[in-house]
């Protein structure tokens, strides 16, 4: 992780690390908090609506039980029954029946009681009051809910003749939209079965039946259940004073996450969105106060380092005061650079044109050195006299074109084997009269080029190697091959020719052969010599820069 931006938002992170947590600690205690307060409205709320059913029902079984001792079957009763009705707003039907189930009065203004059945009542001396949840149909032939109450007279005993109320749904449905019920919260009423007498049917769509047996066995029932729209809903039944009307209340279950949506001031939302924030923020001034410029600074920096030696930071618009300060400071530098760059870039061309013209003059002044023995050539006449200036001459033309080489080559540092070798070999072949006895001298090279340091022991033993085969090996018409080879880092000066070789003393005993032998000391190499019918061959092979 090298990006200074991801840098900072891990600090920042660390840093809002405790809020984090604690917001953590704060959301699952308030979630707890509110998920028993929830339930405890829950509860609340269907305890109230059971009260407010237990209040309708006294209400209703005391005005059935006044009735009873008050109104007198008869011309009368009817009138009666429709002035209680009239009284009590709450009840909607109110009739007196024979144990048989026969009408005697009704307080309605219709008959449409008196044509209804009566066997679902039910009294006895124990319990004589009654009260069942019917579906009956209305006048449109609707199938609706009805809750019907009735009242048993006994005399001695024996059952004179029933009070029965039909208790306005209106009413009963005034109890599920109490005010103070929650949002979202669901109240219902239910029968013995499980059928809903008033609710709504969506918010509680399933097992109704189970959790009416449970809270008629254990007083209340808790749960969850997934409504019509697919909402998880928790589910609060409990009984009635009555064993066939139970409350039944459901709310929208809420989990830690969707609470938190819904309270996000109280949650760990907003320290995440705190350090969202931050880290955004942080990311922007970073980009755009520390980033885009060091961004600058670096592209001014690679093309300086690639040549472009005009390249400059200039204007870096508002940056921080340590970046600008930073800018400045690089093109100081790049300027004091590139002068003095200049500067050695001159002096460096200057001190390239004298060495050249050291090596030209050295060349010169060997060449001078080869005129004066070129003279003294002349004037001798003993045979040994005039092999040995000719040899010192072959010597010192060969270090001669070795100061050429380095003059006219591209690097002072390094001479060009090949070039330098064909003019050697051209040379030697010129003053050994190689021409005159139809003698060829052919050159081969694949190595690199070589410091002086390599090139003149390499060039002297080239030339021995020559002269001692044009001088001993090879008769007229044959040829001498020089190759230079460089493989695995190791190289091979080789000299061979077509001749006979020559003897064992003549190798032990030769000025040549001594030199050869010193010049592969100085190179750290090796000689090895070869005779065969194809002729003779001897080669030097050493490592660069392994010199003594």
């Amino acid at each position: 992780m090298t990006d200074l931006r991801l840098r900072f938002g891990v600090i920042l992170a660390m840093a809002l690390a405790p809020l984090l947590i604690l917001a953590v600690i704060q959301s699952l205690f308030d979630y707890q908090f509110e998920k028993q307060s929830n339930h405890a409205t829950i509860a609340l709320s269907a305890h109230n609506a059971s009260a407010a059913i237990i209040d309708t029902m006294d209400s209703v079984e005391t005005l059935l039980k006044v009735v009873s001792y008050t109104v007198e079957v008869g011309p009368e009763c009817n009138a009666a029954l429709t002035d209680v009705l009239e009284s009590y707003p709450r009840i909607d039907d109110l009739a007196i029946v024979t144990p048989s189930g026969e009408y005697l009065c009704h307080g309605s203004d219709s008959s449409a009681l008196a044509s209804r059945d009566t066997s679902f009542v039910s009294v006895s001396v124990e319990k004589p009051y009654s009260l069942k949840t019917l579906k009956t149909p209305n006048n449109n032939n609707e199938i609706v809910s009805e809750v019907v109450m009735s009242y048993g007279d006994f005399r001695d005993d024996l059952l004179e003749k029933i009070v029965v109320a039909r208790i306005k749904l209106e009413h009963l449905r005034g109890l599920t939209k109490r005010e103070e019920l929650a949002v979202d919260m669901n109240l219902g009423i239910l029968n013995a079965e499980g059928d809903i007498i008033l609710g709504p049917e969506k918010a509680l769509p399933q097992n109704r039946k189970m959790w009416v047996q449970h809270a008629q066995a254990t007083g209340k029932y808790s749960g969850e259940l997934t409504d019509a729209d697919g909402v998880l809903r928790e589910i609060y039944t409990i009984p009635s004073i009555d064993e066939n009307v139970f409350i039944a209340v459901s709310i929208p279950k809420t989990s830690i996450f969707s609470w938190s949506v819904l309270h996000p001031f109280s949650s760990l939302i907003m320290p995440i969105l705190a350090w969202l924030f931050g880290f955004i923020a942080i990311w922007l001034a970073t980009e755009k106060l520390i980033l885009t410029h060091i961004r600058r600074l670096r592209r001014a920096a690679q093309r300086f380092a690639n040549g472009d030696q005009e390249s400059r930071v200039g204007d870096m618009g508002q940056p921080p005061q340590s970046i600008e300060s930073l800018g400045s400071t690089f093109d100081k530098m790049a300027d004091e650079i590139t002068t003095r760059e200049a500067a050695l870039v001159d002096s460096l061309d200057e001190k390239e044109i004298l060495l050249r013209e050291i090596h030209h003059r050295v060349k010169n002044n060997l060449q001078i050195i080869i005129s004066l023995l070129n003279m003294q050539e002349r004037k001798l006449t003993d045979p040994k006299g005039l092999a040995a200036v000719r040899e010192t001459r072959n010597r010192i033309n060969a270090i001669s074109l070795v100061h050429r080489g380095l003059y006219e080559s591209a690097d002072l540092r390094y001479v060009d084997m090949l070039i330098f070798i064909r003019r050697l070999a051209q040379e030697l072949g010129t003053a050994l009269g190689c021409h005159q006895n139809n003698i060829k001298i052919s050159v081969e090279s694949n190595c690199s080029s070589y410091e002086a340091d390599t090139a003149i022991p390499v060039a002297l033993f080239i030339v021995e190697a020559i002269v001692n085969a044009a001088k001993h090996g090879v008769a007229e018409g044959g040829a001498i091959d020089v190759a230079i080879t460089e493989t695995n880092g190791e190289v091979c000066v080789s000299v061979s020719d077509s001749g006979d070789g020559f003897s064992e003393a003549d190798v032990s005993l030769g000025t040549g052969s001594k030199l050869m032998r010193g010049f592969a000391r100085q190179l750290g190499g090796r000689l090895e010599r070869k005779t065969a019918q194809s002729g003779h061959s001897l080669s030097l092979y050493f490592t660069p820069g392994k010199s003594q």
